[in-house]
């Protein structure tokens, strides 16, 4: 939200008085200049535009019976316009000696895709053969360009009339323009006998514009198997009538991935005039002209049950993933002129199951009850990183060189780890000669205080002794909704769960660090003084050099969670009522999304995170059908 309405409320101090002629708020007495009066802060002016174009044009004809060619033409063309102006006399102006800006911005995307296929079935006895070629061609077109004016006399004309601004010196100009394209040629050849033997058959050629000559083409295979053994002779022989499906399924295949930015294959420049002279200055990324594709290796075995006249059904599915010259940003010293060069760093692997089972409970005497569920686990690991290294470091922070907490890799670790120092104890007086004899990089260690774990055991706290305290990936996850109805209601429930992942709360963590002069959490009433020892909360302290909750694994949260995710309630007008009516169907409903949580996450949401919370929706509508 823009001028940080939503973050510095939340933070605000609740004892004070509502008050939209000040520009800062107040702690203790003393003004916060870095916290804007949320109330004023309103009164900041944003405005959007967007006008959308979605169109799917085809062509079919059917040669000689057999031959079915199709040509489709999609495009999507979207422009949007955004404007925004601060005012002048609001504490965001005057703290910056901005006396009021104004943004315009407008972006345009032009994206189209045309496909074209060749199918040609063939039936013959119990044989089915379908066999399809083709090729396809996309493109993706962005360009936009940004004023930002500031300094206007009068806030009468808003963004309106950025002519009027008299800071020219603080003006911004901005634009780019950028494109994607993407040609792959298709085939596919689906067979199966007597609905009993499966067999497809795979191949894509692709051509991607984010790689350099010599290295935009990939060829991506895939071969599929599957076997109805409920219909075979000696299964029907066993006399188990009740199952009416037994599928194993097993396939093999290799996808391509190109999700990398833009032009990543060369090094951009930027001209800068200065001095009656033209420089040409680096974007902060080098080039890499030996980008590859990375490809995704997975096999996939299955088994597909259907019971009891189709009464219950239940599917399972094993996969193992080998992703090979994986495509990652990694950082570069700052000596090189780079912050960053994207490669193909290494190589990951990812395994799992998945468990789906849908049944029929109960259809009798009009009422109807249908439950289904799945449940799903995943692992994945860092198998090799380029040259030698086992560490990939994602580094950041006030000094852009700070070792991050996300998104680094480390060699047999989830590539969705968190790397912190381990809490070792909140320090009381019995322990300032083990302190006072540690290397502590600078920061002061009193009672009360956060101590991290010297790993090593060196008597030296730094960055050698962080370590991986957790994933984010959760341990197993998935949904189950339960669908009953009587005769023309119906009553829909869908409940997901997440069981086992980590996750960061900056809001939390902001919270636990307060110092009195900003909001604070509950458990802060727990915080450590001379009289309350025995406590994991740290003493609340102003001044800096201390280690906080964000330094330790202290604050990590447990981000499991079952949620309510929809809660539907429908009424269908009966038949007769409806043939009278000459319409079709008529459906009244009502549905709440977002209704419940249960968990132990102390921010705001589990998968939402902290920066808003998740809105709970109410809806209630009518749909007609004629």
């Amino acid at each position: 939200m823009q001028g940080g309405v939503f973050s510095i409320a939340n933070g605000a101090n609740p004892l004070l008085a509502i008050n939209d002629s000040i520009n800062y708020l107040k702690w203790a007495g003393v003004l916060q200049p870095d916290s804007y009066n949320p109330i004023r802060s309103l009164r900041i002016k944003g405005d959007g535009y967007q006008s959308r174009l979605i169109t799917s044009n085809y062509i079919n004809v059917r040669i000689l019976k057999k031959i079915n060619v199709r040509s489709t033409f999609s495009a999507d063309v979207m422009d949007t316009r955004d404007f925004w102006y601060t005012p002048h006399d609001i504490g965001q102006s005057i703290r910056n000696s901005t006396s009021g800006t104004a943004q315009q911005r407008n972006d345009h995307y032009l994206n189209w895709q045309w496909d074209n296929t060749a199918t040609y079935d063939v039936l013959t006895g119990d044989h089915n053969l379908s066999v399809l070629g083709g090729f396809n061609m996309l493109q993706n077109n962005w360009d936009y360009n940004q004023v930002d004016a500031t300094g206007f006399a009068t806030d009468d004309f808003s963004y309106k009339y950025i002519g009027g601004a008299y800071l020219r010196d603080k003006f911004g100009l901005a634009s780019d323009f950028t494109t994607y394209s993407l040609m792959s040629f298709i085939g596919r050849a689906n067979y199966n006998y007597k609905d009993k033997y499966f067999a497809t058959v795979t191949g894509r050629y692709d051509g991607s514009s984010r790689f350099d000559k010599g290295h935009k083409w990939g060829l991506f295979p895939s071969v599929a198997l599957g076997w109805d053994i409920a219909k075979e002779q000696f299964f029907q022989n066993l006399d188990v009538g009740l199952i009416n499906l037994a599928k194993i399924r097993a396939s093999y295949g290799i996808a391509g991935n190109q999700n990398i930015p833009n032009f990543a294959y060369k090094t951009l420049y930027y001209p800068h005039f200065s001095n009656n002279a033209v420089t040409f200055d680096p974007s902060g990324r080098l080039g890499n002209s030996g980008l590859v594709w990375e490809r995704q290796k997975q096999l996939n075995l299955g088994l597909d049950l259907a019971l009891m006249n189709n009464i219950l059904k239940v599917s399972f599915d094993y996969f193992t993933i080998n992703n090979e010259d994986l495509l990652m940003q990694r950082p570069l010293s700052t000596v090189t002129g780079f912050n960053n060069v994207i490669g193909n760093v290494g190589a990951m692997t990812n395994k799992g199951i998945e468990l789906s089972v849908n049944a029929q409970v109960l259809n009798r005497g009009g009422f109807v009850w249908n439950i289904a569920g799945n449940i799903s686990s995943a692992r994945n690991k860092v198998t090799k990183l380029y040259g030698d290294v086992s560490a990939i470091y994602s580094k950041g922070g006030y000094t852009g060189v700070e070792i991050q907490r996300e998104g680094n890799l480390f060699l047999n670790q989830s590539i969705n780890s968190i790397y912190v120092f381990k809490f070792d104890r909140i320090v009381q007086e019995s322990d300032m000669d083990y302190v006072n004899s540690l290397d502590l990089g600078g920061r002061v260690v009193k009672p009360g205080d956060i101590l991290p774990q010297d790993v090593d055991h060196n008597g030296i706290i730094n960055d050698d002794d962080r370590t991986v305290v957790g994933r984010k990936d959760p341990k197993f996850y998935g949904g189950f909704s339960t669908d009953l109805s009587f005769r023309n209601f119906t009553l829909n429930a869908v409940f997901t769960y997440n069981y086992g992942a980590k996750r960061i709360s900056y809001l939390y963590e902001g919270l636990m660090n307060g110092t009195g002069m900003s909001a604070a959490h509950p458990d802060m009433l727990n915080r450590w003084t001379p009289t309350n020892t025995q406590t994991n909360v740290p003493r609340a302290y102003s001044a800096s050099g201390r280690y906080g909750f964000g330094d330790v694994d202290l604050g990590i949260q447990n981000a499991s969670f079952l949620r309510l995710s929809a809660l539907t309630l429908a009424y269908n007008l009966p038949r007769a009522i409806l043939d009278r009516a000459k319409i079709s169907t008529l459906r009244i409903y009502f549905t709440g999304s977002n209704l419940f949580i249960k968990t132990k996450y102390k921010g705001y949401d589990p998968e939402g995170g902290d920066d808003y919370p998740m809105s709970r929706l109410l809806v209630t509508g009518i749909n007609v059908g004629f």
